[in-house]
């Protein structure tokens, strides 16, 4: 079964909670809160390779940069924040974040990447410097497209 097929199974029973969709070299989980003919709010978007090794820090910046350079489509294009050699993690954020004038809250798209997995959440931070995740919104071929370009990612990283 394609990513598209496994997506398009989840979607279309409009599956609540987390799903696991199998991928060429990896396991995406999408933990969707809702869904419709169109677009899917969701919670988290995590993945997991399986067997692809990039635990060194070169490969882990590699790997950051990629997805910066893919993601540009999301509502506010990722920029790499921080690279943490030696705790092999990186932390990719929106820039610029979006702020709401309305609240003065702001939203942002945080992906942190780590040899064992990415994941993307949206955040909220508020006037007092409170975090929460909140959920966000794709439509079913973003949704795809973001496990797609995750995916590429992990298997142009495992290269020596």
């Amino acid at each position: 079964m394609n990513i598209q097929t496994a997506l398009d199974s989840v979607l279309t029973n409009n599956q609540r909670g987390v799903a696991v969709i199998p991928t060429e070299h990896g396991t995406a989980s999408i933990d969707v809160s809702q869904s419709n003919a169109l677009a899917c709010e969701l919670n988290a978007i995590a993945f997991s390779p399986h067997g692809q090794e990039y635990s060194s820090p070169d490969r882990l910046k590699s790997a950051a940069d990629e997805l910066v350079l893919k993601l540009r489509y999301l509502s506010e294009p990722l920029a790499l924040i921080e690279c943490d050699a030696e705790a092999l993690a990186a932390q990719l954020r929106s820039s610029p974040p979006k702020q709401n004038e309305d609240d003065n809250k702001i939203t942002y798209f945080e992906c942190m990447v780590q040899p064992s997995e990415v994941a993307v959440e949206r955040i909220e931070r508020s006037e007092d410097g409170s975090r929460q995740k909140i959920p966000f919104k794709l439509t079913r071929e973003m949704l795809l497209q973001v496990i797609e370009d995750i995916d590429g990612t992990f298997r142009l990283s495992a290269k020596p």
